[in-house]
């Protein structure tokens, strides 16, 4: 019973967060405020989190990456669930995933990107540990989707899907073209 009531607890925070960040700037949002909004105490938000951030990764963990683990075999459908859920949660995540100068939970969404093209480029070409390649990609991916879930009228899921992969074969096949 005792996990029961932890669950509730981390979800009733996470949904406190949630609230809150549509309507304060992230990085003015306190702890005090998540447990007001709440009703929790500060000792329940520190028994489950360390700070704001990592509820943010708990939300994102628990509502995405549970579900829709990077490492299926089709990337190109857990990219697409990705930008489905960040459409459908668009009104929190346009505030997350606004510039901030200490934003962890950036940090951490950029490394699960990074994961994922890193697992990708390790198919493509066998032996490659390039830094280069893993990092302009997931710089790439994780600035075009923060700068797309963060425009006031975002772009649905379906069509930056189609416009991300038209980009990546139009580049693959001009670099091929010019060897």
């Amino acid at each position: 019973m005792k996990m029961a009531n932890s669950n509730v607890t981390k979800r009733v925070l996470a949904n406190s967060l949630k609230e809150l960040v549509q309507e304060i700037p992230l990085e003015k949002i306190t702890i005090a405020d998540i447990c007001a909004s709440s009703g929790m105490n500060r000792k329940s938000f520190y028994y489950h989190f360390r700070d704001k951030y990592d509820l943010l990764k708990y939300i994102f963990q628990s509502e995405f990456m549970q579900h829709h683990p990077f490492d299926t075999p089709s990337r190109g459908e857990s990219f697409y669930q990705l930008c489905q859920y960040l459409y459908e949660n668009r009104d929190v995540y346009r505030h997350i995933f606004r510039p901030h100068q200490h934003n962890y939970f950036l940090l951490y969404f950029q490394e699960t990107i990074k994961q994922a093209v890193t697992h990708d480029l390790m198919e493509l070409q066998e032996n490659t540990n390039n830094d280069f390649y893993v990092y302009f990609m997931t710089d790439g991916l994780t600035g075009a989707i923060q700068r797309w879930i963060t425009h006031y009228n975002p772009m649905a899921p379906e069509e930056m899907l189609s416009k991300t992969r038209f980009l990546l074969e139009q580049i693959g096949l001009r670099i091929s073209k010019e060897k």
